[in-house]
């Protein structure tokens, strides 16, 4: 490529006598000016000649082919040069790179707009040879940072690489006081995405050359590089030119080196300043990815040791921002910033980062901690704009939820914001992790981690525990009177088929933790509920939080007498709630025996609620609470049955003439006398086979009898019915009846010892068409057995 203009000045023929004679003939003092986009050369003057000889050698360092070389012959005066003749020549005319010399007619000046075109006349001609060749002196090389390949295609470009090259044919910005034309102290200025780099100044210069090397933090692939070429002064710049360079047009990773025209402001751009040339500027630019200007995560981030335990907490980095919304407007211009905060939140867990004063694109690097449990969580990112004197505003807002998290692999990207208005609010950097600490762990009781002796585990569990460890993200019952927020005074009640049990009063916490152990009776099966309400305490009297159901017959690991640990969500009143955790709403529940004993398995009892499918209601975000629950065998619960009704019978092939029965004990009985404290019952049981009746002892105020005693009853026929009935005794009047149940004589046929619980149904209710809605809370343990005497 021509890079290097030759123009030889022979000589000039003809031309106009510009000064007048006294005594002897007219003549001029030619002198010609040549110019190559603003660079002026002027030749030797010749003193009173109309046909002068010069034989002058200029050249120009050009390689625009839309360059074009002015020709201007003038007369030489004290006072200021008179104008002879013009001629021109495209360098378009020269790129064959070979000598062109020729004669060129001298015309008069350019007409300015408006001004009248006047007649023609001789001005003489010019005798000129120009050569436009290659000088590889003149080639400005590649810095080695352009020169160097592209090592990391694969990884995303976050730099534009900028070698400023030369520029040519600036305007003149600082005239002459005494003289046409002036100079300029150019220096160039590139911004991107907020970051900027600034030239050096070249001083009365309209053809600078800088061989300047400079570079940008750049990731978007939608921003765009300003470049603006200023006039330098003390009191301020002058504009002098400017032009964009799209960042997408760079994503092929090559260098891309050319000469760019240089645009007025798109607000100025009117007619007349779009005709005026402003001049070129030749830039070298590639986008591609450095590895030192990525922002490297804090240490601590990647410290995980513990990758075969189960995550318990969440590692955030806080990297950076961009393309913040402005919201402190500037009074002055049309500009403004913000004073940007970010808060991370997870289940009313929350941590906060500094605030960054007047930044729309800030760099924080900060690492938090959360807790966290499994991947159905979401982590809730907020980011406001800081007010010292008032409530902060919100800015915009984004969340992730953790199943994008893959095992312990680091989750960096950018989010986008959104503000109050569902509109784009900017991005923001950020990098996620799963890890363990040890310390974080909620260690269970002692009844939970002793496992249980041979013997006990070769007999039926009868007992259930019930750990209540802690809750998350309660709702806030007590709000602050003065700004927003507020606490609550959480507290459970657990009721497994009528035992119930009351938690601690947790103060001023939304995230209770509880840590409290209660034991259940649980000796006929695992199909029952576990119903856990949460209520804020309140000397008035305590606000509904919500509830929970466990259905214990989902809990397996429970089942083979495990610890198993559970999260549950609270639901309000009447929703029913599923296993926090479960991805389907529809969860299909498999029929299984209960590991009972370590020796074998027992048939579970046919459950009232529908176990083909559950479908689980959505309902309001009321938090949750996490159990830890084992079925075990304490032998304190256990009641030895006497010997004349579990021992061999001793004719066993004679026919069945008496009915052994014996009274085991009783559970969860109603009140049935209140008092100023309270309430008991003063039950007893009757039982009846046909016309024979026996009646066993009053246990007086006594909800949880036991009695262990033994009647024995004529036998009847297989159409019979055993009737038992409890009774509250009354010294002063007549016993109220508490429930009711019947055996028929069918299901003792087989003469095995029968021991079981039995549902209590109150009499009245019995008798209404809802019957089955009112009886699971009363319980009978009878053993019986048909035999021969």
């Amino acid at each position: 490529m021509p890079n290097e203009l030759h123009v030889y000045l022979v000589r000039a023929r003809d031309l106009e006598a510009m000064d007048s004679g006294l005594l002897g003939k007219a003549s001029s003092d030619p002198i010609v000016v040549l110019d190559v986009m603003g660079t002026s050369f002027k030749s030797t003057q010749k003193k009173k000649e109309l046909n002068p000889v010069w034989l002058e050698s200029f050249s120009w360092a050009v390689e625009d082919d839309e360059a074009i070389l002015e020709v201007v012959v003038e007369d030489y005066d004290l006072t200021g040069n008179d104008f002879m003749g013009r001629t021109s020549i495209p360098l378009k005319t020269l790129s064959d790179r070979k000598i062109h010399r020729q004669w060129h007619r001298l015309l008069g000046p350019k007409l300015k707009k408006g001004q009248k075109k006047q007649p023609v006349k001789k001005r003489g001609r010019i005798d000129l040879a120009a050569r436009w060749v290659h000088n590889p002196k003149l080639v400005v090389p590649l810095p080695p940072e352009l020169q160097a390949s592209e090592l990391h295609f694969d990884r995303p470009a976050n730099e534009v690489q900028i070698f400023l090259v030369r520029a040519a044919g600036l305007p003149v910005m600082d005239r002459h006081l005494m003289s046409k034309g002036g100079s300029s102290d150019p220096v160039v200025t590139f911004s991107c995405c907020g970051e900027k780099a600034t030239s050096s100044i070249k001083k009365k210069d309209l053809n600078p050359q800088w061989a300047e090397y400079h570079s940008l933090l750049v990731e978007e692939d939608d921003a765009e590089l300003l470049v603006v070429v200023e006039d330098y002064d003390l009191m301020g710049n002058d504009f002098m030119g400017q032009l964009t360079i799209d960042i997408k047009s760079l994503e092929d990773r090559r260098v891309d080196r050319r000469w760019h025209v240089l645009r007025p402001k798109p607000t100025l751009a009117k007619k007349k300043e779009e005709e005026k040339k402003l001049g070129k500027l030749e830039l070298a630019i590639r986008w591609k990815h450095n590895p030192e200007r990525v922002i490297q995560l804090p240490e601590a981030f990647h410290h995980d040791d513990l990758l075969d335990q189960p995550a318990n907490y969440l590692q955030i980095c806080l990297v950076r921002a961009r393309k913040l919304k402005i919201m402190d407007k500037s009074r002055l211009t049309s500009g403004g910033s913000s004073d940007p905060l970010v808060h991370f939140m997870i289940d009313g867990e929350s941590v906060t980062s500094t605030t960054k004063k007047k930044n729309l694109r800030p760099i924080w690097r900060e690492y938090f901690e959360l807790p966290i449990e499994d991947e159905q969580q979401t982590l809730h990112l907020k980011m406001e704009d800081y007010e010292a004197l008032s409530a902060n505003q919100v800015m915009g807002r984004c969340h992730v939820a953790m199943s994008h998290l893959k095992g312990r692999e680091t989750f960096r990207k950018w989010l986008e914001l959104v503000d109050e208005d569902k509109k784009d609010a900017g991005w923001v950097e950020i990098a996620l992790r799963w890890a363990h600490d040890p310390q974080r762990v909620l260690d269970l009781p002692e009844e939970f981690t002793e496992p249980e002796t041979e013997d006990c585990l070769s007999k039926e569990a009868n007992e259930l525990l019930v750990c209540l460890l802690r809750g998350k993200n309660l709702p806030v019952m007590d709000k602050n009177l003065i700004g927003g927020g507020g606490s609550s005074d959480p507290c459970a009640f657990l009721n497994l088929d009528g035992e119930k049990r009351k938690s601690r009063v947790v103060k001023k916490s939304i995230n209770p933790q509880w840590m409290q152990t209660f034991r259940f009776p649980c000796d006929d099966g695992l199909n029952v509920t576990l119903q856990v309400d949460v209520e804020d305490y309140d000397l008035k009297g305590n606000d509904f939080m919500g509830q929970c159901g466990v259905y214990l017959g989902d809990l397996h690991e429970v089942e083979e007498r495990r610890v198993e640990r559970v999260w549950y969500a609270l639901a309000p009143e009447g929703v029913k709630t599923e296993r926090y955790g479960k991805k389907e709403e529809t969860v299909k529940k498999q029929q299984r025996g209960s590991r009972r004993s370590k020796g074998g398995k027992k048939q579970r009892r046919s459950s009232t609620i529908d176990e083909d499918e559950v479908t689980v209601k959505k309902g309001p975000n009321l938090g949750r609470i996490e159990f830890a629950l084992r079925w075990v065998h304490n032998p304190d619960l256990v009641v030895t049955l006497p010997d004349q009704i579990s021992r061999d019978e001793v004719h066993p092939d004679e026919e069945a003439n008496s009915l052994l029965i014996t009274l085991v004990r009783c559970r969860n009985l109603p009140v049935m006398d209140t008092g100023v404290f309270g309430g008991s019952s003063d039950p007893y049981c009757v039982i009846r086979v046909g016309d024979e009746r026996v009646k066993s002892t009053v246990r007086k105020k006594d909800l949880n009898p036991v009695w262990v005693e033994s009647f024995e009853l004529p036998n009847s026929d297989k159409d019979a019915k055993v009737v038992f009935e409890v009774l509250d005794y009354d010294a002063y009047g007549t016993s109220d009846p508490i429930g009711r149940f019947a055996l028929p004589f069918l299901a003792l046929a087989d003469r095995k010892l029968m021991r079981r619980w039995f549902v209590l149904k109150d009499q009245v209710r019995d008798r209404c068409p809802f019957a089955s809605f009112a009886s699971m809370a009363w319980r009978a343990e009878v053993a019986s057995m048909a035999s021969r005497r």
